[in-house]
């Protein structure tokens, strides 16, 4: 049996907040790289943001100004994060998801290097992931492992698993699997979700997709699982749906392919579409084989079909809004 689940930079961070892909447990470990984004030396850094009123976040806005009026907002924004690097860091995010203002990479790049620069080491990281997937500015996963390191020497767990997923890589970074394991053992003592998952990975795999030892792999998938970590929930969805390493046991496997899907594994969102399209129609089940299909999962391109066949343009226009909606939710 070969399974092994490869992850892509996007779909490794997605796992630090969400997860993996393929129907096949080797497509699904096959996805497992980070991803990666904005500013730094090797890349040209963020252009500043426009200053129009549009939106922002809230509570950010409320602090520099609560009785701003909404012309003033703007500027009553960036008076409040030139000094503040959590605004900084939280109008990033914000920019990052289009929560409350215009989604845009760029201009979260932006705000996360402001703070980053003043040693936000949740901003860091994001930042740090973004150049690695090079969202919203110059693909650089040297300058992304060096952001990524940085936060994990300050004392970022998420950064501390990721660094030391990119030192078995050799990611931005020599090569050094020995190191890496041992960052990552490290990191699942403490209890990070990503390293237990990875060390799950290492275990439950061999280098052919086909199993090595499940026994061991299991009680690191179910921890990192409980804990919400995408590709663990995907992996135990389909350990239990096919009896590999586990007995087999499809209830079991539809509550952990949901709990997947509902915290972005790729490979759950078309198990559980594909489910909702059994028994619940077209409507309730395209948002979910939608995002699937969007981080090519190839399990769900002939169920996407089944389902635009099935659904007026109206329908489709409303759906691919509401696959945005969950979309934006998966990020940090």
């Amino acid at each position: 049996m070969n399974r092994s689940r490869h992850t892509s930079y996007a779909l490794l961070l997605l796992s630090l907040f969400s997860p993996l892909e393929s129907g096949t447990a080797k497509d699904l470990m096959t996805n497992a790289s980070p991803s990666a984004s904005p500013s730094g030396p090797s890349g040209a850094s963020p252009s500043a943001p426009s200053t129009s009123s549009a939106g922002v976040n809230a509570s950010v806005i409320e602090k520099a100004n609560a009785s701003a009026s909404p012309d003033h907002q703007a500027g009553a924004k960036e008076r409040l994060s030139a000094q503040n690097a959590e605004d900084q860091f939280l109008l990033g995010r914000a920019y990052y998801r289009g929560e409350g203002v215009t989604q845009s990479y760029e201009q979260a790049g932006y705000w996360y290097r402001k703070a980053a620069d003043q040693g936000n080491l949740k901003a860091m990281y994001n930042l740090g992931t973004m150049y690695l997937e090079g969202k919203g500015i110059k693909k650089s996963e040297t300058e992304g492992c060096s952001l990524i390191h940085e936060a994990a020497e300050k004392g970022d767990p998420r950064a501390k698993s990721l660094y030391g997923i990119l030192l078995c890589r050799g990611t931005g970074v020599e090569k050094n699997p020995e190191k890496g394991l041992n960052i990552l053992r490290e990191a699942a003592k403490g209890g990070d979700p990503l390293a237990m998952s990875q060390l799950g990975q290492q275990l439950l795999y061999n280098s052919d997709g086909s199993l090595r030892d499940p026994k061991a792999a299991i009680p690191y998938l179910q921890k990192a699982a409980e804990a919400g970590n995408p590709w663990a929930c995907g992996t135990l969805g389909l350990l239990y749906r096919d009896g590999s390493g586990l007995p087999k046991d499809p209830n079991q496997s539809f509550i952990w392919f949901t709990k997947g899907a509902r915290v972005g594994d790729p490979y759950s969102q078309f198990a559980y579409g594909s489910k909702l399209l059994a028994e619940k129609g077209p409507g309730q089940a395209y948002p979910w084989i939608k995002l699937a299909s969007d981080k090519n999962c190839a399990s769900a391109k002939g169920p996407l079909l089944e389902c635009q066949s099935k659904m007026s343009p109206e329908e489709i226009i409303q759906g691919d809004a509401e696959a945005d909606q969950l979309q934006k939710s998966y990020h940090p």
